[in-house]
């Protein structure tokens, strides 16, 4: 069962997450968080709306107008985790591994950051939002 005027249309519950949990700012998009241990943006909630976006705009066929929508906001997510990985400078899990940007940041975030991704404010990795991001990557790559 669910609540009386609730959609479960993937496109909508994408938009209704980026009205409720995103903001934009110059050329990217970061997803808030609140509450518990967190607040800022923080590696899961970057990788899991990468991976919602991405995924929606994978299943909406390619002449459906909806899917550039869904196609811009996962890039504007992408663009925030590639901001959240140029400023890991130390602590990240991949130290002397594979990097991006011709080998100038990790590919792989510090799991903490400030609302507008300007500041790392905790070092070290989450796994289950680099998961998140890197399937939202290969969907967005469709």
């Amino acid at each position: 069962l669910r609540p009386e005027g609730v959609s479960l249309d993937s496109y909508s519950r994408m938009v209704e997450f980026m009205d409720a949990l995103t903001q934009e700012f110059s050329g990217y998009r970061a997803v808030q968080s609140s509450g518990g241990a967190a607040g800022g943006v923080v590696s899961e909630g970057q990788g899991y709306g990468l991976l919602i976006s991405s995924t929606v705009a994978a299943s909406l066929d390619k002449s459906d107008p909806r899917r550039e929508e869904a196609v811009t906001f996962a890039y504007q997510l992408f663009l925030g985790w590639k901001k959240m990985c140029q400023l890991t400078d130390g602590g990240s899990c991949q130290e002397g591994g594979y990097y991006c940007g011709s080998d100038q940041y990790p590919c792989l975030p510090n799991w903490m950051f400030s609302g507008d991704i300007t500041a790392v404010w905790g070092t070290g990795s989450a796994p289950d939002g680099d998961e998140d991001g890197i399937l939202g990557l290969i969907m967005l790559v469709e």
